[in-house]
């Protein structure tokens, strides 16, 4: 379906295009339970994910197209917030799921950066970093944009 992603920070604009083939269909299928769960622990990075998708608003049931989820600096809450992040691979949702993304960011108390623009082609992959971030490990904050991505493309290759 998809063979890229544009994975974009939204406090520094910077961007990176990442090929779906550069992950792992091993790596996508031990993330896959933690998707299903809406929630959960990854214990190799010491990080707690909480996953979110839009409602349908005739049927009020969750459907495709984005997904959205916090990245707490723990294997359970309470945890400190180290980032939000919100998929897309759908136009319909794309202008509402920026927006979105736009106030996360203002929400930590700065203002996106200039640079932060919504990617022209689908999927997009947008990151707020969140003040907790600062009290992550190295090792877990080198982690986080690898992880990111490879939840992302879980997320794009799992029908509902």
């Amino acid at each position: 379906m998809f063979d890229a992603l544009t994975h974009i920070t939204i406090a520094t604009g910077h961007s990176a295009v990442t090929a779906r083939s550069d992950v792992a269909g091993e790596v996508l299928m031990r993330l896959q339970p933690v998707i299903d769960a809406e929630s959960g622990s990854i214990p190799l990075a010491g990080v707690y994910l909480d996953f979110v998708r839009p409602l349908d608003p005739v049927t009020h049931k969750p459907r495709g197209g984005a997904a959205a989820w916090s990245i707490l600096g723990g294997l359970k809450p309470p945890a400190p917030l180290l980032a939000q992040c919100v998929v897309c691979w759908d136009e319909d949702v794309a202008a509402e799921c920026w927006e979105m993304v736009l106030h996360m960011q203002r929400a930590t108390g700065m203002e996106p950066s200039p640079r932060a623009k919504r990617p022209e082609t689908l999927p997009w992959l947008a990151v707020v970093i969140a003040p907790g971030m600062a009290s992550a490990s190295h090792e877990t904050v080198s982690m986080l944009g690898d992880m990111e991505r490879c939840l992302a493309w879980v997320l794009i290759e799992t029908p509902l």
